[in-house]
């Protein structure tokens, strides 16, 4: 047995210290204080990895490992904790959650008990790093999804392994090469350029790399050599969790998959110096208590975001320091409990003799917040008269957030023809919203037709309706220096107009939080620096062919307004019009001209 491992409990000082340097890393991300710390998570993969395969070798010594079984265990190791926590998010997001928002996260709660919000955030967000995802408590399940999924792969080549191979000498050689093998796969496949930053970020082809190389190591026999090394692995773990933050530096390129890269070897290295010397040195009085935040780093995982998130959705999206100390007692409190009562379920069922009453437990709870949570989904969230979003409990129905926008798909046609002015939007759904604004106008004489567009796909098809329009508006949420090249010839004829940006904050339940309040409906937010600095510089660069969105909504204090004069809120998402949205745009848009210009 490794010294620097607790001989009761067959766990490593090593492991923990290196869980509690990364969930540290990890929690400091979420809280907006440490750049690269999501990188953490990548620590964690590895490091799971190589547990799973020192896990499995431990069962086929025993004699007991079976493959469903073994994912069972996983399942009741992971399940209890996500259940509680779900819970918990159903119960508060009722409460403090605006419909869209508390039907995202009855998707995610879903996706969370089945281990598969990784695909979901896939489908859904597509962007780790988008803002939205500071109000989404429980957008950091995605790991689980990646870990669970991975599991199901690296343990069933040593399960296959184990029955096909016959000479007892070459099974973990071999099952290292296959997984060796199918981990440089799935590399390759994440360093791909064609794959979209969606697919590489959450899918497990492109992340099973991470757990397959941490388990390669497991199954490898290393020699050790003397103790006088150890020095080694402290230089090497500073610079594993100090490098990324170094990284940021000004004049040190470093793109992101590159810098993933060398935190996944460097902690692939730590391992193999683990295993190779020995970490003696690791094990005193500071390094234990270190190593406890390790032991109870899935509690603090699970926890840290649910707190801040819930916090920045109904409190400040921007913490005092006073508020951060707050949130993070907080968050050590729930975590210290969740270890206690929940993490440390095989002490409590060996001393219960309730097993069969505890996995009852587990699968009612399964069942009711899966079915509560679908139910909520298929009413679009709602769950009370919303007013402000023109919502009623009696008309809900699925879908309907994005009804309204998304019915200007059904515009993707050719001109009816006739003497209307004919007017082209192309782009993405912020040209929806544009054509929604057209349409709640007092512009009848006019015919609509919309070209779906977005500055990835950098692909404008539709020649017969840019030569058939009298005016042609181009619209997308992408920043962008130039229209796109099959409008410029339009555009020298002054035939072309670009629609400006427009955003009204991170999260309306900021605002939400205060109905009832006196002056509720006089609320206004500050939006980034950044649409204010886009929109000047568009507004310079294109002149009178741009149309400033801000300025309908932008008061006298640089401030954004969130309702129309009748407390409706202009837009649901803080991007998307509503329908009060696009008739209050409609009303102080000055658009007479459209009609004379076509």
């Amino acid at each position: 047995m490794n010294i620097g491992t607790n001989e009761k409990t067959n766990r490593s000082v090593f492991f923990d210290l290196l869980k509690a340097a990364a969930i540290m890393a990890v929690v400091l991300y979420h809280f907006e204080l440490m750049q690269y710390g999501y990188l953490g998570v990548d620590v964690f993969l590895v490091i799971a990895g190589y547990l799973t395969g020192k896990s499995i070798q431990r069962s086929r010594e025993k004699e007991d490992f079976g493959y469903f079984g073994f994912l069972l265990k996983r399942v009741v190791r992971l399940l209890p904790l996500l259940l509680i926590a779900t819970t918990v998010c159903l119960l508060i997001g009722g409460f403090l959650m605006l419909p869209d928002d508390y039907e995202n996260l009855a998707e995610s709660v879903i996706a969370t008990n089945l281990f598969s919000n990784n695909i979901l955030q896939c489908i859904t967000t597509k962007n780790y790093w988008d803002v939205v995802n500071n109000y989404k408590p429980l957008m950091h399940t995605w790991y689980l999804g990646v870990l669970f999924e991975a599991y199901i792969v690296v343990a069933f080549v040593p399960f296959i392994g184990y029955k096909a191979i016959k000479r007892k000498e070459s099974k973990d050689k071999i099952i290292a090469a296959v997984l060796a093998g199918i981990s440089i796969v799935s590399l390759v496949l994440y360093l791909l350029p064609r794959f979209s930053q969606a697919y590489r970020f959450y899918m497990i082809p492109f992340r099973l790399y991470e757990v397959g190389f941490g388990c390669t190591i497991a199954f490898f026999r290393f020699r050790k050599n003397s103790a006088k090394h150890n020095w080694i692995i402290y230089i090497i773990m500073t610079v594993l969790f100090a490098g990324p933050c170094l990284m940021t530096i000004p004049g040190i390129p470093v793109n992101d998959s590159v810098r993933l890269l060398m935190v996944v070897l460097s902690t692939c290295g730590l391992i193999i110096l683990y295993r190779c010397t020995d970490p003696s040195l690791l094990d005193c009085r500071i390094t234990r208590g270190i190593a406890y935040i390790g032991k109870a780093s899935l509690s603090i995982y699970i926890w840290h975001q649910i707190v801040i998130a819930f916090f920045r959705y109904s409190i400040a999206a921007k913490p005092t320091v006073l508020q951060y100390i707050v949130i993070f007692a907080v968050v050590g409190i729930l975590s210290a409990l969740s270890y206690c009562l929940i993490e440390k379920q095989d002490f409590f069922l060996q001393r219960s003799k309730r097993k069969y009453v505890s996995a009852a437990c587990i699968i009612s709870l399964f069942i009711i917040t899966t079915a509560v949570s679908g139910l909520i989904y298929l009413r679009s969230g709602v769950i009370r008269d919303v007013p402000e979003l023109e919502i009623s409990k009696d008309t809900a129905q699925k879908g309907m957030h994005k009804k309204y926008n998304d019915a200007v798909y059904e515009m993707q046609i050719p001109f009816s023809g006739g003497d209307k002015t004919k007017i082209l939007v192309i782009g993405d759904s912020f040209a929806r919203d544009w054509v929604n604004i057209l349409k709640e106008s007092d512009l009848d004489d006019i015919d609509i037709s919309y070209y779906y567009y977005t500055q990835t796909s950098n692909k404008l098809d539709c020649w017969d309706l840019i030569e058939q329009a009298g005016i042609i508006f181009f619209s997308t949420f992408s920043d962008f220096e130039t229209i796109p090249a099959a409008l410029e010839t339009r555009y020298a004829h002054g035939d072309v107009y670009v629609v400006g940006v427009k955003n009204f904050g991170e999260s309306n339940g900021i605002i939400y939080k205060n109905r009832g309040k006196p002056g509720y409906a006089d609320q206004t937010v500050k939006i980034s620096d950044e649409y204010l600095v886009r929109n000047e510089r568009q507004k310079r660069q294109y002149g009178d062919r741009y149309i400033d969105m801000l300025a309908p909504v932008l008061t006298d204090d640089g401030s954004i307004i969130v309702f129309t004069p009748d407390c409706r809120f202009i837009s649901q998402d803080c991007r998307h019009l509503t329908h009060a949205g696009a008739v209050f745009y409609s009303q102080n848009l000055d658009l007479g001209w459209i009609k004379n210009q076509g």
